[in-house]
């Protein structure tokens, strides 16, 4: 089951574009937001991000997840 706290922390390495730069701004390790993004992976079955030198890229399954993500945190 998919939680708040995977999308939130996926999101926020979705728009910011780093995991490092994520964990500044979220007030939490790498680690712990690592860990979290690869929980999420294994549940949806599906790499949702890239490597493309230092930053992270969305793959198309990362692109549905953050439209996704954004829409639950409209609502909320």
């Amino acid at each position: 089951m998919i939680n708040y706290k995977h999308l939130h922390y996926f999101h926020a390495v979705a728009t910011l574009g780093t995991v490092a730069r994520a964990a500044e701004q979220l007030h939490v390790t790498a680690q712990a937001i690592s860990m979290q993004l690869q929980v999420l992976e294994e549940q949806l079955g599906e790499e949702l991000f890239k490597k493309k030198g230092r930053v992270l890229e969305l793959t198309e399954a990362g692109k549905t997840v953050l439209r996704y993500a954004e829409q639950i945190f409209d609502l909320g």
